[in-house]
């Protein structure tokens, strides 16, 4: 399709999947979502990940309450990318909550301060066994795995029968990346390889044995002085760099809001068989 950031992106032929033909070297990953990714400003991630704890608990609120639309009877769920663990600190109070969390730095201060049961690795070496969760959420992490068909394997495995997956990840399909193509921000390698359309979701998803059951484009929280970090990392301008700098240490840059670009789609599927 094209090249970004140095990395050539392609599309399948057969069903339209966004990649990175990547082979990541040993410790690509670890090095890549080191201390920095969460707090330095010249990476793609955060720029400072812990100024963000409150509007992530926020969106954590409103995805929990549309887990209990569901009405899943059992409580034990697994977050898979769970960071520093803000998510699981608030569904602790629902659910019987563990994580998994490559980094080490993330996977140790979520121990360390939420006391919270986390595992820091990959999914497939936490020997995990089978039917440990009634539920599994990925929130905006599978774009980042270079095997997303291997990872939803090993959680069926583990997931219980009848067993709700939730995950989001950037939607190929949407308006906005038909219209902006390249310049796409979510468009981001090495940080995303892997691009799914609501389509060739659907279709992973059931030939591993998943039943989807809704899509939809959700709202979640920002703070003023991420959005303006956000805008300098994919646009590059000097005044947007400015004004982060500058709402960071603002009451303003701390006013947290609900955004939907609905350019990211939240994905409910079930285990079934």
């Amino acid at each position: 399709m094209f090249n970004k950031n140095g990395y050539f992106l392609v599309s399948c032929g057969y069903c339209g999947h966004v990649y990175v033909p990547i082979k990541p070297e040993n410790n690509f990953f670890e090095k890549l979502y080191s201390k920095e990714y969460f707090s330095d400003e010249k990476t793609s991630g955060y720029g400072d990940y812990f100024a963000e704890k409150r509007a992530i608990e926020l969106t954590a609120k409103s995805r929990l309450k549309r887990l209990d639309a569901f009405k899943i009877k059992s409580r034990r769920l697994l977050e898979i990318g769970c960071g520093t663990g803000f998510f699981l600190n608030v569904a602790k109070d629902s659910f019987h909550v563990t994580g998994v969390e490559l980094s080490d730095f993330a996977a140790l201060y979520a121990k360390k301060y939420f006391n919270l049961n986390v595992y820091q690795g990959t999914l497939d070496k936490a020997s995990f066994t089978f039917s440990s969760f009634d539920v599994v959420v990925i929130w905006d992490v599978i774009e980042h795995i270079v095997d997303p068909i291997g990872l939803i394997t090993e959680i069926k495995k583990i997931l219980c029968p009848k067993g709700l997956l939730v995950f989001t990840t950037p939607n190929t399909s949407s308006f906005l990346c038909r219209l902006q193509n390249k310049s796409w921000r979510l468009f981001d390698p090495p940080y995303h390889l892997n691009y799914f359309s609501r389509k060739n979701a659907v279709k992973m998803l059931d030939s591993i044995g998943f039943k989807v059951l809704k899509i939809e484009s959700t709202w979640e929280w920002h703070s003023f002085g991420y959005l303006f970090h956000a805008l300098w990392v994919y646009h590059n301008k000097k005044l947007f760099r400015g004004l982060g700098k500058f709402l960071r240490k603002s009451r303003l840059g701390k006013i947290n809001i609900p955004l939907n670009l609905f350019d990211i789609m939240t994905i409910y599927a079930i285990k079934e068989a």
